[in-house]
């Protein structure tokens, strides 16, 4: 079996609280609070090499009410998508910042 051809990229939530420095594979990344930047991720992510999009849903990352700013990227999103969904305590919300977006496909980049 030759070397696998499969690779990822991430698109890391951020809360801003610093901003985090992210390292590859991170390739873009939202300010949870701004609602446009969940919009662009989507065109970036439509516009790359991406087969599939994962999103991993983890209650307090995601800006406006309830986390519904992630709609905006779910709604823009052309590429199919799987998503993963968990939940913690209240106190897990406070300085949340992760990489929660994986798109993966097959490639050298």
């Amino acid at each position: 079996m030759g070397p696998s051809r499969f690779a990822h990229l991430v698109v890391a939530v951020d809360d801003g609280r610093p901003r985090l420095q992210y390292s590859s594979p991170v390739r873009f990344v939202i300010e949870s609070d701004r609602l446009s930047d969940y919009v662009d991720a989507a065109e970036f992510l439509n516009k790359s090499k991406t087969s599939v999009v994962v999103l991993q849903h983890e209650y307090g990352i995601f800006g406006g009410d309830w986390g519904k700013h992630v709609l905006g990227l779910v709604s823009s999103l052309t590429k199919p998508l799987v998503t993963a969904g968990r939940g913690r305590g209240r106190t897990a919300r406070v300085g949340l910042s992760a990489m929660v977006v994986t798109a993966s496909y097959w490639g050298n980049d």
